[in-house]
């Protein structure tokens, strides 16, 4: 089905696996397997079981929640993530109900026999014949014993570390290496801030055109959700297999002949092991790369390529390597990029690619976004020989760090090439995880990127299956441009020329990369703005309009054609006052930037008409109100982005555009992170955490893992603020307009689409340089998207990325956008002078630190902002509105119920019905207490609400102080999300036979007597909850409050946890091994003022719900508060440390 969905390709790829004999379990089993790579309790054949089936098919990642049968089985599983959710209900009249959300179909509690879920990985299967149900862990003991896979695969996996280790044999050397630096288009700017970074503190940097920049790289936003590779690290998987192809259709011991190499990067010593390897069936074949260009062209080296490869695999070679050592004066490289494509996609169209495993050995590959792209296009593991005889270069010459020049023994010799190599790594998994997939089998020859400037004849024969949205270079252009490269690297050299080029591509250099932003731009902006100069402005716009010398984006290429009418008079124009309303600042957070900046771009915006952006760091509510000068701080747009810092009903409900980010364009498909130093005791305020700990914006929204998810959360925040326009921001990207087109039907009311040149302050290189693409194109498919399916009218849309001038706002109006919006400009107005040093707290013209001293140097005024807009301002469209369909909602009745309450603060009780149906039951009242009385809300429990049956998702969400809600029953996903100073108290209903603490009764990403999903308490920022179990990833990204847990817990505890406390349980002494500490320690609970804490928090929630288990906890204190441990993340405890010191000191 060539044309169909991935569902479909699934579906069909199911169905042959299942026709050749296995059972669905087993299809199942090794389409979609656990997350086992990296499991370390797992029973040894279930391993082997998964590693053997790993060496026929890569595993396909989520979100799904699957369910299959046929006919007499069935069966339902869950991806590796465990981002949806699959609920099953077990009835005593032989009824068995799975779905995503619980309470599908209507029973009475007495009738429930079993409540519960499957967790990520697992799955349950039914035999209606029979009458049995097996569960996850007889599945998969079953299928490890169908064959001896322990055996198979020791007797026929090979790992790269077992191969012997030939002599030491000198490679050849060139006689300076700068040769082979400029061969391969190294700059100064690459060895001195990308290279030596990468080899001095083993990471991506923060912040030429070889052919990879011609390739950008391809993420997940709303239909399926990035991940996080860091505090998730437990589903990523750099496993390698290299060797030949599987007879998938078959089990034999033979399917499991591979070599496994451990991760893609190796070393010269590795790739010798390989190279000369006696193992008959590894024999390995290196392909020379390099052709002598003066007698022959690209094309013909590149066919003359594939016959040597053809011939190779005819003899038995089973490894080819792809190498360019062999270069010389006479014989030019073939880009290692095109020779590897061009060799997978010629395997693939002779039927031979099953037969070898490609490596590449070249001195090109040198950033992540190369190594993502050699393995995007085929490659099993790269080489980068002369990367690492680069750092050696470094290390000998004394450029690396003082504590890698010590050269003492071997191991320290190494270790700047370790380090470079575990830079490269975590950048791979970064990318990787951005697009939503673990493991690199995933993402090995899938071709997750779009081409920019390539002609088609280049894509179609080389690249095939690749998508280029705007065509450009041929094959004969691309040779010329290494043609050139190479006659430079080998031209005599004058005591007064050097053969790199300076680069400019990370920072501005005279004779470097042009760039849009330089030291005349941003004079000209800033005397533009400063001196209200319409001269300085109009020469800004020249410098930065299209030019001959410069083409920075694709709009310098674009002119406009004028009729031959008569011009419309001035004063018949839309004026200007008018045109600003369409115009917003970007979404910058109190953090990034400082108090006085952000400010005074609020006021800006409010004196123009335009709005302001809060940015993911809430914003404090004295600006709700004009300030003592007369002037208005508040920001129109309140953005909730993954983070949720300073998320509340109280934030929502002051705003006229609530924006929900779902992307930034510098860094499409990844989270961020305010470092600690940057969090002082205002901006923790605005946040609510703790001054000095650090604070994570996570990848995806772990309240979005797909469109209806999207339409859910658009749901609850109409409902939070029924004033307010609800708009999304998407990154222009490959069919962003199929995205926006479904995000229209979610019911947003806008749509803004980023350009991949966003700023931002803190972005890896290959991000900043590699992923997303020109907004010209996301608008344009998006515009055109959203009138073929007749959505345009139902939504505005917004543009921003490196909008400066009013010929891109005209641009941009007549490709489809309604409203721009400005950031970096702006912030030039103010005084920034593009030092990128955002990220590092040190601004030293006071605009991106909290440092107070620096803080006061800034001179930004609001009036900068003023003139500069005023001059930019330019002609589009109206905005249009769209109303929700929240008439008929629950709260509606509520708050006729609870009127007296509300308007008059009187104590009301309510008993009301619940199906899961109602959706964002509460918010609405929540809202409408945060509009009257703010963000204290009402006296405790002034109204309590008594809900009986199955609560829809987001039950309570954003509830304020004051709102107490009660369900006997159970609820769906997101219970408590934004929780605002409310209270939620959930039981089951009563049965003889029912244990609560052993079944779900709330759904995942949730904040009550019974067990929890995965994700509970994620990103809790102060909330107090007692739950007798959860699943696996519990305290994710938590900053503050106070979680205890009275059962089992799964795996990846307290990932990413940099405040907060948690109590847990742990009566069977297994806690810690289920934990992820990277960012907190276990210890035992040896206060007293903690264990009266514990003791308090368990007595309330014995009172509230009459747990049994909590009961049995209280009756047993003294021995079973010595099963308790305690969470305390390792900087949250520092700056406790650090308090109490100074406290003491007075």
């Amino acid at each position: 089905m060539p044309s169909g969905s991935d569902t479909a390709g699934f579906d069909n790829m199911f169905e042959l696996l299942y026709l050749s004999g296995r059972s669905m379990a087993h299809v199942m089993s090794m389409m979609v397997p656990e997350a086992w790579e990296n499991y370390k309790d797992m029973d040894a054949g279930v391993r082997a079981f998964y590693e053997y089936n790993s060496a026929m098919i890569e595993p396909w990642d989520g979100p799904a929640a699957l369910v299959f049968t046929n006919g007499r089985q069935v069966g339902a599983a869950l991806d590796r993530n465990g981002l949806r959710p699959l609920r099953y209900t077990e009835t005593r009249d032989g009824y068995f109900i799975i779905a995503s959300e619980s309470g599908v179909l209507p029973y009475k509690h007495s009738e429930i026999l079993k409540k519960g879920k499957i967790k990520p990985g697992q799955m349950i299967l039914i035999d209606t014949e029979e009458a049995t149900i097996r569960y996850n862990e007889q599945i998969r003991k079953e299928l490890s014993e169908i064959n001896d896979y322990t055996q198979w695969i020791e007797h026929n996996v090979i790992k790269l570390e077992d191969l012997p280790s030939p002599p030491s044999k000198n490679r050849p050397v060139h006689d300076q290496i700068r040769v082979s630096q400029s061969v391969f288009g190294y700059t100064y700017e690459e060895l001195h801030m990308l290279i030596k970074h990468m080899a001095d503190k083993a990471e991506e940097l923060y912040l030429l055109w070889p052919l990879f920049n011609y390739f950008k790289q391809r993420f997940a936003q709303v239909t399926n959700p990035p991940i996080d590779s860091i505090r998730e690290e437990i589903a990523m998987s750099l496993r390698s297999l290299i060797g030949g192809g599987a007879n998938i259709l078959e089990d034999n011991p033979l399917n499991c002949r591979m070599l496994v190499i451990e991760q893609p990067v190796l070393t010269n010593e590795e790739l010798e092991q390989l190279r000369n390897n006696s193992n008959r069936l590894y024999r390995a074949y290196t392909a020379d790369i390099c052709y002598e260009y003066q007698k022959i062209n690209l094309e013909q080296a590149l066919d003359n390529l594939f016959g040597s490869v053809d011939r190779a695999i005819e003899e038995g070679y089973k490894l080819i390597i792809l190498s360019d050592r062999e270069f010389s004066a006479d014989k030019m490289p073939i880009p290692s990029l095109l020779a590897t494509s061009a060799v997978h996609h010629h395997l693939i169209r002779t039927h031979k690619r099953g037969k070898v495993g490609i490596i590449v050995e070249t001195g090109e590959a040198r950033e992540v976004h190369h190594f993502a792209m050699l393995i995007g296009y085929g490659a099993g593991a790269i080489n980068p020989y002369l990367a690492f005889d680069t750092i050696d270069e470094m290390r000998r010459d004394g450029s690396l760090k003082a504590d890698i020049q010590k050269q003492e023994t071997l191991r320290d010799q190494l270790e700047p090439q370790k380090n470079y190599i575990k830079a490269v790594n975590k950048g791979l998994k970064k990318i990787f995880a951005k697009m939503g997939i673990c493991t690199l089998l995933s993402y090995q020859a899938a071709q997750i990127f779009e081409a920019i400037g390539l002609d088609k004849s280049v894509i179609d024969k080389y690249f095939p299956g690749t998508r280029s949205a705007i065509q450009g270079m041929d094959l004969t252009g691309i040779e010329a441009e290494i043609t050139r490269r190479h006659r430079k690297a080998y031209k005599p050299e004058s005591a007064f020329e050097s053969r790199l080029t300076t680069g400019g591509d990370y920072h501005w250099r005279e004779q470097g990369e042009g760039h849009a932003y330089n030291p005349m731009t941003v004079h000209l902006l800033q005397k533009a703005a400063q001196d209200n100069d319409a001269g300085a402005y109009r020469e800004f716009v020249r410098l930065t309009d299209s030019t001959a010398e410069h083409i920075f984006n694709i709009r310098s290429l674009m002119d406009f054609k004028y009729g031959e009418h008569t011009p419309v008079p001035l004063e018949e124009v839309e004026s200007v006052s008018e045109i600003l309303k369409r115009f917003s600042s970007g979404a910058i957070s109190i953090g990034a930037i400082s108090r006085e900046a952000h400010e005074d771009i609020a006021i800006a915006m409010n004196e123009l008409g335009g709005k302001s952006n809060t940015g993911e760091g809430g914003e404090d509510e004295v600006r709700f109100k004009h300030g003592p000068d007369g002037r208005l701080r508040r920001s129109k747009i309140k953005q909730v982005a993954s983070g949720r810092f300073g998320v509340t009903g109280h934030y929502l409900v002051n705003a006229d555009e609530i924006q929900i980010k779902i992307a930034q364009g510098a860094k499409p498909g990844e989270g961020g992170q305010l470092p600690g130093h940057k969090v002082d005791e205002y901006i923790a305020y605005l946040r609510h955490t703790i001054p000095g700990v650090s604070l994570i914006s996570p990848p995806p929204h772990h309240d979005i893992y797909s469109i209806e998810d999207l339409s859910q959360l658009i749901f609850d925040l109409k409902n939070a603020n029924r004033q307010a326009d609800i708009s999304v921001k998407l990154v222009a990207s490959f069919a962003v307009g199929t995205v926006a087109a479904g995000v229209a039907k979610a019911k947003a009311d806008g749509i803004t689409i980023s350009g991949y040149d966003g700023g931002t302050g803190a972005s890896p290189s290959s991000s900043i340089k590699h992923a997303g693409i020109p907004w010209e194109i996301g608008l344009a498919d998006t515009q055109q998207t959203l009138v073929l399916n007749d959505l345009r009218g139902n939504v505005r849309i917004q543009v921003d990325g490196q909008i400066k001038t009013g010929k891109d706002v005209i641009v941009a109006a007549l490709m489809g956008a309604d409203e721009c919006g400005f950031s970096t400009s702006a912030l030039i107005t103010l005084g920034c002078i593009m030092m990128r040093k955002c990220h590092l707290n040190t601004c030293p013209v006071g605009i991106a630190t909290q440092n107070p001293y620096l803080r006061s140097k800034y001179h930004g005024k609001p009036e900068y902002i003023k003139n500069y807009l005023t001059m930019v301002a330019g002609e589009y469209r109206h905005m249009r509105r769209q109303d929700h369909p929240i008439s008929d909602i629950l709260d509606n009745k509520l708050i006729e119920l609870c009127r007296e309450g509300i308007e008059n603060g009187k104590t009301v009780t309510a008993d009301v019905p619940i199906s899961n149906s109602n959706r964002t039951t509460g918010t609405v009242m929540g809202s409408e207490i945060s509009r009257r009385y703010g963000a204290k809300g009402l006296p405790e429990d002034t109204i309590t609400v008594n809900f009986t049956g199955t609560a829809g998702q987001s039950f309570g969400a954003f509830i304020p102080p004051g709102l107490t809600l009660k369900l006997n029953g159970d609820a769906n996903d997101y219970v408590g999300k934004g929780l605002s100073g409310g209270k939620i108290i959930i039981t089951p209903e009563s049965s003889k036979d029912y244990r609560p603490e052993k079944n779900i009764i709330i759904g995942n990403t949730c904040i009550f007597c019974g067990r929890a999903g995965e994700r509970f308490a994620v990103r809790n920022s102060g909330a107090s909850a007692v739950v007798e179990g959860a699943g696996e990833h519990c305290c994710e990204y938590m900053t503050g409050g106070t979680i205890v847990i009275l059962g089992d817990v799964g795996r990846n505890f307290g990932a990413g946890m940099s405040g907060g406390i948690a109590y847990v349980y742990d009566k069977n002494k297994n806690f810690r091994r289920k934990c992820n500490t990277a960012m907190i320690d276990i210890e035992q609970i040896a206060d007293t003022a903690r264990l009266n804490e514990l003791h308090s928090l368990i007595e309330l929630h014995v009172n509230y719900t009459g747990s049994l288990i909590g009961k049995f906890i209280l009756n047993n204190w003294r021995r079973a508060c010595e099963n308790f441990v305690m969470v305390v993340p390792l900087e949250y405890r520092k700056v406790m440390e650090m308090k109490a010191s100074h406290k003491k000191a007075g």
